[in-house]
């Protein structure tokens, strides 16, 4: 990810799930592979493992989206 205002070195990325797309594929994308899901009320929740350390982070997905 491009950050040309941001100071060198490490940094956390925040973001709205309003502001994102979930898509299969692309290039210049936060690659993810699906660890787990699991059932929550109305949603799904989602971890992902992300980079090269495989990092863990957790999305909530409606319940009928095709993540698999």
């Amino acid at each position: 990810l491009e950050a040309p205002h941001a100071p060198p070195g490490e940094a956390v990325l925040y973001f709205r799930p309003h502001d994102v797309d979930l898509l299969d594929g692309c290039s210049g994308c936060i690659a993810g592979t699906v660890a787990a899901s699991r059932r929550v009320a109305g949603t799904r929740r989602v971890e992902l493992e992300i980079g090269g350390e495989r990092q863990r982070v957790e999305i909530e997905l409606p319940v009928d989206h095709p993540a698999a």
